[in-house]
């Protein structure tokens, strides 16, 4: 659905502009759906494996709680969803 493709062919009876206007309204409807795609900052990012964070799940909602550098303290971060987490983040 990308660049300047043909419309693929049809069983219904639809002028070419009519399966056009189609395609760009389902283009534009998936964009909405699906955003912009996410893009991971290298620069920013860290890695954890199992023993360096642990989940909690609080007043139904899920947080993470990652190792900080201050002894016995840790940096709580509420997640939005609802999934499990496991071995590396």
């Amino acid at each position: 659905m990308l660049g300047k493709r043909e419309p693929p062919t049809s069983t219904f009876h639809l002028t070419k502009e009519r399966q056009e206007a189609i395609l760009f309204r389902l283009r534009k409807d998936l964009q909405k759906v699906i955003g912009r795609l996410l893009r991971v900052r290298e620069a920013r990012s860290i890695l954890y494996d199992e023993e360096m964070y642990r989940t909690l799940e609080e007043k139904g909602g899920q947080y993470v709680a990652l190792v900080s550098l201050e002894r016995g303290k840790r940096i709580v971060i509420p997640l939005v969803g609802n999934l499990k987490i496991r071995r590396m983040i």
